[in-house]
């Protein structure tokens, strides 16, 4: 398993470009129009925000429209309970995507929609920035190439790999109980935990070593996240 040094440079461009990105999408989401609530880009304290500040135009909101890749677990799960006060419909319209924390949001919809081109992604709790570095500098050395690799037997390494894993195991077993709460078949739990291992684990801290899910729509309303297609 190996990770190239300047992977690390380029996921710094990379996501700078994605944070000018995101700064525009801040100005434009959330956006209500008629009554829908438009929320695309990053889950974070701005979309909770909205929820605080604009208490009387979401008087007339009925459906809350998805279109994010996730973000923050914390403010996450606070928009959700924000959902279910408001009694909000969620939906997923054409070539729109929710993956991660957006999943949270899209199953505290009290009816769930989708459009047939849409899907879902599904990952396991991720390590804290601190957690990442802590396993980088117990677990992974430099071989002569320059690469980084993990390595299981370096001192202290097991222990700690062991310890992430369970906190990561019963992390993603409570954010499934949560769509679980809210209808989802706990069906889903048990085939994300039956996948095949991602090879590439190491490179993205993925300590459950399980592949990310891309779960079309049509397939999500087998498992009751999705409630209708269109």
């Amino acid at each position: 398993m190996k990770i190239e040094t300047y992977l690390l440079f380029i996921s710094f461009v990379f996501m700078s470009s994605l944070r000018a990105n995101e700064d525009i999408r801040k100005i434009l989401s959330p956006e209500i129009k008629g009554d829908v609530l438009y929320i695309s880009g990053t889950i974070d304290s701005h979309i909770y925000d909205f929820f605080a500040y604009a208490q009387k135009e979401l008087e007339n909101v009925k459906t809350v429209s998805l279109n994010s890749y996730g973000g923050s677990h914390h403010y996450a799960m606070e928009i959700v309970r924000k959902i279910r006060e408001h009694n909000l419909n969620t939906t997923l319209e054409k070539d729109n995507v929710c993956a991660s924390a957006c999943i949270y949001l899209y199953g505290a919809g009290k009816f769930r929609t989708a459009h047939e081109s849409t899907w879902f992604g599904i990952h396991g709790a991720r390590l804290s920035k601190g957690q990442s570095f802590k396993l980088m500098t117990t677990c992974y050395f430099k071989n002569e190439s320059g690469f980084h690799e993990f390595d299981l037997t370096l001192e202290g390494c097991e222990s700690i790999y062991n310890k992430y894993y369970e906190l990561a195991l019963e992390e993603t077993k409570k954010g499934f109980l949560i769509l679980e709460e809210m209808g989802t078949s706990r069906l889903l739990l048990q085939d994300y935990l039956s996948l095949e291992e991602d090879p590439n684990w190491p490179l993205y801290f993925n300590v459950l070593k399980i592949r990310d899910w891309t779960l079309p729509a049509a397939k999500a309303l087998e498992y009751n996240l999705v409630n209708q297609i269109f």
